[in-house]
C-alpha cells in the first residue's frame, strides 16, 4: 500500500494471522524470504520498452492509458528477469479509481491508501488525483505504480505467502515483519525506476524531490495520525535510494536487515 497525502501509499491486502513462535524463530529464518531466487539473477536490465511508451500519444483519461502502457512494459521487463532467476511469472493487472472504493480484494479500503495490491487476483487498484488524470507524467504517479508492482514481484516469488505464515512473538515483531514487506516493495520500486530511468527524461532534481516527498509523507503520517505501517521516513528513503542506486533486487533483501533499518 502507498499512503496519502504526501506519498501515495501502497498496501498489500492480507489477513492478519495470529501466531506464536519459539525463541529461535526470530529473526527471520525462512529461506523463501532470506534466500529467494529473486536475489540471484543480478541487475534488472534497462526497460527498453519504456522508450516506446514515452513516445506514444495517450487518449484521455491519460492516467489510465499511460498507466496500463507502463504496466505492460514492467510485465515485459520482469518476465525476462524471472526467466533468468528461474522464478514463475504471471502478469500484473491494474485498475484505477478517482475516489476510494468501499471494498477491494474482499476487505475495506485502508485509511489514507493511494493504492492496494490484491495477491489472490494479482491485481492492484490505484487512486488517481485530479492532477494526474490527464497529466500523470510526474514521478509520484509512477512511484505508486512501481511500489504496487513491487508487491506483485513479492507475490510471484512466494515472499508474500511466506511472510503471511511466518510466526511472530507479539505485536512488535508483527509490525516489524510488515515493515520488512513494505520496505522491500519500496526498494523494488527503486529497482524498477532504475530500469525505466533512461527513457523517462526526468532530472536528478525530480528524483530528489520524489525521495524527499516519500520521507516527508511517512513522517507526516506518523506525526499527525500516529501511523507507521511502512516504516519510518528515513528507512523508506534508505530503501528507495538503495534500489535505485543498485538496480539489483538482491539489494532489497530487507529480511536480513537489522531492526533499525526496518523500524
Amino acid at each position: 500500500m502507498r499512503l496519502s497525502p504526501l506519498v501515495a501509499a501502497c498496501a498489500v491486502s492480507l489477513p492478519l494471522l495470529s501466531g506464536t513462535a519459539d525463541a529461535n524463530a526470530y529473526p527471520i529464518k525462512d529461506r523463501v524470504l532470506t534466500h529467494n531466487k529473486l536475489y540471484r539473477a543480478g541487475k534488472l536490465k534497462p526497460a527498453a520498452c519504456m522508450v516506446k511508451v514515452m513516445n506514444q500519444h495517450f487518449d484521455p483519461p491519460v492516467s489510465k492509458t499511460y498507466g496500463r502502457a507502463v504496466l505492460d512494459c514492467l510485465n515485459a521487463a520482469w518476465a525476462a528477469y524471472a526467466k533468468r532467476a528461474r522464478l514463475p511469472f504471471a502478469k500484473a493487472r491494474v485498475a484505477f479509481a478517482t475516489k476510494e472504493p468501499r471494498r477491494f480484494c474482499g476487505s475495506s479500503w485502508p485509511d489514507r491508501a493511494g493504492g492496494v495490491y490484491c495477491p489472490s487476483e494479482r491485481r492492484f487498484m490505484m487512486l488517481v488525483s485530479e492532477v494526474s488524470i490527464d497529466e500523470p507524467w510526474g514521478l509520484h504517479f509512477l512511484s505508486t505504480l512501481t511500489h504496487e508492482y513491487g508487491h506483485h514481484i513479492q507475490q510471484i516469488s512466494g515472499i508474500i505467502r511466506a511472510d503471511q505464515y511466518h510466526p511472530y512473538r507479539g505485536k512488535s515483531e508483527l509490525n516489524e515483519q510488515a515493515h520488512r514487506l513494505e520496505l522491500q516493495a519500496e526498494c523494488l520500486s527503486g529497482v524498477l525506476f532504475k530500469s525505466m530511468w533512461p527513457a523517462l527524461n526526468s532530472s536528478e532534481t525530480e528524483w530528489e524531490s520524489l525521495v524527499d516527498r516519500t520521507r516527508a509523507g511517512a513522517e507526516y503520517l506518523e506525526r499527525t495520525y500516529k501511523t507507521n505501517t511502512h516504516g519510518k521516513g528515513r528507512n523508506l528513503e534508505y530503501w528507495l535510494r538503495r534500489g535505485f542506486q543498485t538496480g539489483n533486487p538482491a539489494s532489497c533483501n530487507t529480511w536480513v536487515a537489522p531492526s533499525a533499518k526496518v523500524a
